[in-house]
């Protein structure tokens, strides 16, 4: 399964993430603001740049992990 989780370097993000590769079977994405992720993250996820607020960028975003 695709996931995208939003917000990927804060602490919140982070530990879905974990849990998300404990749990295996998704492909996952990694939104974040700023890029900046922490490193131990960055083997399980491509990582994706975007304000939430930014709505071309997002969509951008969105599109790449779910193409139509």
């Amino acid at each position: 399964m695709r996931t995208l989780v939003t917000g990927a370097g804060g602490f919140v993000g982070g530990h879905v993430i974990e849990r998300l590769v404990a749990d295996g079977g998704h492909e996952l994405h990694g939104l974040s603001k700023s890029g900046a992720l922490p490193s131990f993250l960055n083997p399980f996820l491509t990582t994706h740049v975007a304000d939430l607020l930014d709505a071309p960028a997002l969509t951008a975003v969105v599109r790449t992990v779910r193409p139509e």
